[in-house]
């Protein structure tokens, strides 16, 4: 009889302590997956910088090396003075395919390094964006903006212009969509961004295992590096709908 109360006074103390250590063993997981979800994001920031850094060494030695050697051989082909008709129609047509190359350069390096929205903003960059992609004749773009654009970190607006950058990108080369309809609202707290095609969708889980799949990533990447959320919602023969909500205090 004397050992039954020693069993249960065994257990009352035991209780507490399974208590502490099960809280012990939960601290010890949320810090290692906070610690992971840091490193996580330090990791993507890289990434995304030196991408960006490259990105704009492209665009200068587009700019700088081989538009201003264009520019010199377009004035030195302007300069020569045929004799004969067919040779001036020849100059004149060399010097076409110069300026059109020239165009194309600068088309490039505005992509690759968006100077207009730099300079003029998110919408504008966006509008031109759209442009763009509307003179191809293959997928009508149609834009929308519900709210006004407050000010925020000089890299955010950047991350949100890749990443529509990037969808519009993907659906040119793979969906063979007709329409691409790109609806963004500003409310006090979220930037809400959707963006639908009729196209033919895809697998999502085939595209995740497929090693080509850097596009998808990148979207993903950004959207982490804005601590905020992408849901896609697409299936074979039935579009494409991309729903992301991130934070506009998202450094904070």
């Amino acid at each position: 009889m004397s050992e039954q109360p020693s069993f249960y006074t065994l257990i009352l103390f035991s209780i507490p302590l399974l208590g502490v250590f099960i809280f012990l063993f939960i601290c010890v997981i949320y810090f290692y997956h906070k610690k992971n979800k840091n490193l996580l994001h330090q990791l993507i920031t890289t990434e995304i910088t030196a991408a960006e850094k490259e990105r704009k060494r492209i665009a200068a030695d587009l700019h700088d090396d081989f538009g201003q050697l264009l520019s010199v051989i377009r004035l030195q082909v302007s300069s020569i003075n045929p004799v004969s008709q067919a040779d001036r129609q020849l100059i004149k047509e060399a010097a076409t395919h110069i300026d059109d190359v020239l165009k194309r350069m600068r088309v490039m390096s505005e992509a690759i390094v968006p100077n207009q929205l730099l300079a003029a903003g998110f919408c504008w960059g966006i509008e031109e964006l759209v442009a763009t992609f509307n003179k191809l004749g293959n997928i009508q773009v149609h834009w929308e903006l519900t709210g006004d654009l407050p000010e925020s970190e000089p890299d955010h607006w950047l991350h949100h212009y890749r990443i529509i950058q990037e969808i519009l990108n993907n659906a040119l080369k793979h969906s063979n969509a007709k329409n691409i309809w790109i609806n963004a609202l500003v409310d006090d707290k979220y930037f809400l961004l959707s963006i639908t095609d009729d196209g033919i969708g895809f697998d999502k889980e085939a595209v995740a295992r497929a090693a080509t799949g850097s596009g998808l990533r990148n979207i993903f990447n950004r959207v982490a590096l804005l601590r905020g959320q992408v849901i896609i919602d697409t299936l074979p023969q039935q579009g494409v709908r991309y729903q992301i909500k991130t934070p506009l205090n998202y450094a904070k």
